[in-house]
């Protein structure tokens, strides 16, 4: 593949983000490798190979995920061919040490909050969910979405929890009986209320004995902030978990107006067990 014929593609109707993030040179490679990769007809060959493209392509580009914004920076980018060519080496090593077994694989597309599978048939969940306030994940992946997922027949990627604010009236009890009311605004009763079915789908699939790891991201809002990972811990015990440790990797400080701080936010490893 990397020895085939360059031929320059056209870029289509690609976003002004998508283009202002490459430039020219390594943009026209990375559409030609994906077409090239395309052709491929065994499953496992082409994802195997696209896998590795969409991996070094942002490594290449002057895209800069910073929070919940794509920020361009222009700086000196590494040869993507060669990049690309280092990345199959090391994935194809990495296959050659790894022992492989008859284990399945099965990727769905679905609402973690109505998931379907059967009660008690999962001994184990590792999951990251939608940060409170903080990461759009259909947003900061926008340029991997259209260069390598478009086509592919799936559902745009949105970003459901807490969308609903409308609700929160209803909902408002339930949450401040189970949290004390953790100063609650329409957002976050939206945000904890979808959290909560999907803590309770966690619970009806899970085996007795099953364990979880869940990385979460705490609030920031400008009254202060909302410790996400405590809440959510409360709301694991009220539908039938056990919460055994929460372990803080990153810490940050949550500003009011840019400059003026308010608290610190955590992001944590929730271990739950059932």
């Amino acid at each position: 593949m990397l020895k085939s014929k360059f031929s320059k593609p056209d870029p289509g109707e690609l976003s002004p983000l998508t283009k202002r993030a490459f430039n020219r040179h390594t943009l026209e490679d990375v559409l030609f490798f994906r077409e090239q990769i395309k052709k491929i007809q065994d499953n496992k060959i082409r994802d195997f190979l696209m896998l590795a493209l969409i991996n070094v392509a942002m490594k290449c580009s002057y895209a800069w995920k910073d929070g919940a914004v794509i920020k361009i920076r222009k700086h000196p980018v590494p040869p993507l061919r060669k990049l690309l060519s280092r990345q199959l080496r090391f994935m194809l090593k990495d296959l050659k040490r790894s022992e492989t077994t008859d284990a399945e694989c099965i990727v769905g597309f679905g609402d973690a909050r109505k998931m379907k599978l059967a009660n008690e048939s999962i001994d184990s969940i590792i999951t990251s969910p939608p940060y409170l306030n903080k990461i759009e994940y259909s947003r900061i992946y926008s340029i991997e979405e259209e260069l390598f997922f478009r086509d592919m027949g799936l559902p745009p990627l949105r970003s459901h929890i807490g969308t609903r604010p409308e609700k929160v009236l209803q909902e408002r009890n339930r949450l401040q009986d189970i949290t004390d009311g953790a100063g609650f605004n329409p957002q976050t009763i939206a945000y904890f209320n979808d959290m909560y079915e999907v803590i309770k789908e966690f619970s009806r699939v899970c085996r007795p004995g099953a364990r979880l790891g869940i990385v979460v991201g705490n609030g920031c809002f400008p009254e202060g902030v909302v410790d996400s990972d405590v809440i959510l811990s409360r709301i694991s015990e009220h539908v039938g978990f056990s919460p055994r440790e929460i372990l803080v990797l990153n810490k940050r400080w949550c500003t009011r107006n840019r400059v003026e701080k308010v608290g610190i936010t955590r992001e944590s490893l929730l271990i739950w067990e059932k």
